[in-house]
């Protein structure tokens, strides 16, 4: 974003106002940068803005509340971390995936065995990449 000339915090904050249809995800990138970017420039920081909703979404409260990973909360915050895991390899070309597996290779749950690496595997697979802004 430093290219950009962008706060990156500050955009990340405003998005609530694109994500509540207030304004357009373009236009607040364009209210940041203080200029309009190119077409690819904008997407990219679209789909960062995209993974950061995403990766906000893994700390709903209820997700590590209950004692057994087999639940569908906790199952959701990895359905999350698989959705922003994938924008922000379309964004950046980083692939976080296999950090993110060997991270949860430990979460296992003792009811079902379900370990975590696995959800994630799923999850990756069934993540499709969203429309841009165009």
């Amino acid at each position: 974003m430093c290219r950009y000339n962008i706060d990156p915090w500050k955009l990340r904050n405003a998005y609530i106002h694109a994500i509540l249809g207030q304004v357009k995800a373009d236009e607040l990138i364009f209210q940041h940068a203080g200029r309009r970017l190119d077409r690819d420039s904008a997407d990219r920081i679209y789909l960062l803005l995209e993974a950061q909703r995403e990766r906000q979404r893994i700390f709903t409260s209820c997700g590590w509340y209950f004692d057994d990973f087999s639940r569908l909360e906790p199952r959701n915050c990895v359905a999350y971390a698989a959705q922003a895991i994938r924008l922000t390899a379309l964004a950046s070309g980083i692939d976080l995936s296999a950090q993110t597996e060997a991270d949860l290779k430990y979460v296992i749950s003792r009811k079902t065995h379900l370990r975590g690496d696995k959800a994630l595997r799923k999850e990756m697979q069934k993540t499709l990449p969203v429309s841009l802004l165009h």
